[in-house]
């Protein structure tokens, strides 16, 4: 089985909320941005007596402070999901700001762009929308 391909993941937590795209390249390599820009990289392994998946990836943190300049800074990740990454079912992962949950789900390699050069996300406000109750709203017709 391989990895190769085009990925989207979802990460939750009390401090973190990040959407993305991650690449993995038929050698394991990992490419990837999310909504914030943030760069993502490293590789992917698969255990051949298992199925389980190792991501170990660095991204890039922008720490902001009171000077002008924005520093970079890398964080290191060792992820491990079970085969097929679980069906996209969440993952508790501890990081350093706290505990979150990730989610990773094979997509349609057309979104391999967004894996390489990044993407935004637009909130859409319309207008004539009415909100019906919390949690609800009406759909588009």
């Amino acid at each position: 089985m391989t990895l190769q391909g085009t990925y989207t993941f979802a990460i939750g937590g009390n401090d973190a909320l990040a959407v993305g795209v991650l690449l993995i390249r038929e050698d394991g390599s990992i490419v990837g941005r999310d909504q914030g820009d943030l760069h993502y990289g490293g590789s992917a392994a698969i255990d051949s007596s298992t199925g389980w998946i190792t991501l170990d990836l660095i991204s890039d943190v922008l720490v902001q402070g009171p000077a002008p300049q924005d520093l970079p800074h890398a964080r290191h990740y060792t992820l491990h999901f079970p085969p097929d990454f679980g069906g996209g079912s969440p993952v508790n992962v501890d990081t350093p700001p706290g505990p979150v949950h990730v989610m990773v789900h094979r997509t349609s390699d057309d979104y391999a762009p967004a894996a390489l050069h990044g993407f935004t996300i637009q909130v859409r406000q319309e207008e004539d929308s009415k909100t019906l109750e919390p949690g609800f709203s009406r759909s588009n017709p």
